[in-house]
């Protein structure tokens, strides 16, 4: 790329990346002719050929221009371009760990071009595929390595909006894993940040997941006004996601107290709101809670037909926290309707994901319901001895009503 064919080509390569990133297909094309017929062989024009190509979900064609700009004598910053792009590839494709190759590639390569903002949204970008692959422990390293880089390099003011998500997801994570004064601290931290720069929804989300800490924990009371004071805050800045979010949590809230008819009000809410944002993960996640509803009223064959097709689409889709509870539910209603083999089987393999995982409340939870199916099977030595680790679980994540209600078990059998 010589100086001379620099302005006019990188003028056509600026205005065609601003049409793909609004989805502008058309004129992309248009000026992407206009690059192939003035330089042929740039690099910028492979790219937005590729960009091109992608959007169209022609994505082998897109990996193979993709290509040409990771060769080992191309320019810093066009490597780090392309691992990006085929690490987005791959998060299409639901490949996350092949995602995380290129989103790490694309880190050093921007780090060897000297441009620490780019570095760490790469570094964020991995993160977020190592939890969505399951891996918490590692999302959570490498969150706090981003986070850690931010702060050294004084990202703050250019890169609040990730910086700030980041730590969202780092407390998310620690929950998912039990770590559950670890996630609190998070998601206070989150809150003096977000107030201070005066980003209301990540205050709201962080009152939101304190509350889902507090359910977990069995304290209702507190775990419902800290989902209201989220959801309020929701209401004023007019956040649809952040309030589909807090009335699907409220409906979790009120399916552990089995208040039903509450329960369903607000995820019928949450489901409006997600099918008007064309939210199709939250469509599914309300379907989730609704399956649950139903196996609260007794309504057993169709939860399990409800549960059966989420199953596939979480599958499909590689989002696999949501999927393993989604399995739970189901095993859950099977046992209801007698069918314990079935249940058992699929209980066994949600355990052994949850243990992977780490996943300490889908551990607890998932020990307790294969203690309930050995007893229904006639092994009370099994049931019990899966409940006393179910117990240890449930004390460590400081869980007084599950504790509870597994001692009572214990002293019923």
């Amino acid at each position: 790329m010589t100086e001379s064919m620099n302005d006019p080509i990188e003028r056509l390569y600026e205005r065609a990346l601003e049409a793909l990133a609004d989805e502008d297909g058309a004129t992309a094309r248009g000026l992407l002719k206009q690059l192939e017929a003035a330089a042929p062989d740039d690099l910028r024009t492979y790219e937005v050929a590729g960009d091109c190509a992608a959007l169209d979900e022609d994505y082998d064609t897109a990996v193979t221009l993709y290509a040409k700009l990771i060769a080992p004598d191309s320019p810093a910053e066009m490597r780090g371009r392309g691992h990006q792009s085929l690490a987005m590839l791959h998060i299409h494709k639901n490949d996350r760990p092949h995602a995380i190759e290129h989103f790490m590639a694309a880190a050093e390569a921007f780090l060897e071009d000297e441009n620490p903002g780019e570095v760490f949204h790469c570094r964020v970008s991995a993160a977020e595929c190592y939890g969505e692959a399951g891996n918490l422990k590692q999302a959570i390293i490498e969150f706090r390595n981003a986070i850690e880089f931010a702060h050294e390099n004084e990202l703050e003011g250019e890169s609040d909006e990730i910086l700030l998500d980041a730590l969202r997801q780092l407390a998310e994570c620690h929950r998912l894993l039990g770590e559950l004064d670890e996630a609190t601290d998070c998601y206070e931290t989150l809150i003096e940040a977000a107030e201070a720069q005066g980003v209301q929804d990540m205050v709201a989300a962080a009152y939101d997941g304190i509350g889902v800490v507090h359910m977990i924990q069995g304290r209702f009371d507190d775990a419902r006004a800290y989902l209201m004071k989220s959801l309020e805050i929701h209401e004023e800045i007019g956040d649809a996601e952040g309030l589909s979010l807090s009335r699907g949590n409220l409906a979790r809230l009120h399916i552990q107290l089995e208040a039903w008819d509450i329960a369903e009000k607000y995820v019928l809410e949450a489901k409006q709101i997600d099918e008007d944002e064309d939210n199709i993960e939250g469509v599914r996640f309300a379907e989730l809670l609704i399956a649950e509803i139903a196996i609260g009223r007794g309504q057993y064959a169709d939860a399990e037909r409800q549960l059966k097709t989420l199953v596939r689409w979480y599958a499909e889709h590689g989002i696999y926290d949501d999927l393993l509870c989604t399995q739970s539910q189901l095993g859950y209603a099977l046992r209801l309707q007698g069918r314990h083999d079935e249940a058992l089987e699929l209980q066994t393999e949600v355990l052994a994901k949850a243990r992977e995982m780490g996943d300490i409340d889908g551990i607890a939870s998932t020990l307790d319901e294969l203690a309930e199916l050995c007893l229904a099977q006639g092994d009370r030595e099994r049931a019990l001895a899966l409940w006393q680790e179910a117990l240890g679980y449930y004390e460590q994540l400081k869980s007084e009503n599950n504790v509870a209600a597994i001692r009572e078990r214990i002293a019923e059998v």
